[in-house]
């Protein structure tokens, strides 16, 4: 069996901690946009602030699966599904992202249109 060193669990449990500050702030730039005065980006806010949730769930998994394995659990499945966790948390992170960046282009677009109509 594969032995886990204790650089790849402290690593795994740095990520994973790492993973859950993104998941709050993409929750909190989405509550941020959710009191924008457009419609559209207050509805990209709440899709955002719902991603930034799931990743603080898979990043709490990674946390919980990480802290096993510092607690001397070396169980190869538990750094599995930490790694999973943590990357599921990461996936998600850039799907918020991409969401975001729609945000911005579309009152880009918004904004361009007025200007030209002035």
């Amino acid at each position: 069996m594969h032995q886990i060193s204790e650089e790849n669990v402290h690593l795994t449990f740095k990520h994973a901690l790492l993973a859950k500050k993104h998941g709050d702030f993409v929750v909190a730039i989405g509550k941020r946009l959710q009191k924008h005065e457009n419609l559209m980006v207050q509805e990209y806010g709440y899709s955002i602030e719902q991603y930034g949730k799931l990743i603080q769930y898979y990043a709490t998994q990674s946390l919980m699966y990480s802290k096993l394995l510092m607690q001397g659990h070396h169980v190869a499945d538990f750094y599995t599904k930490a790694v999973e966790s943590r990357m599921m948390a990461a996936k998600v992170h850039s799907m918020a992202v991409s969401i975001y960046s729609r945000a911005i282009e579309e009152t880009i677009d918004r904004v361009s249109d007025r200007m030209c109509l002035s």
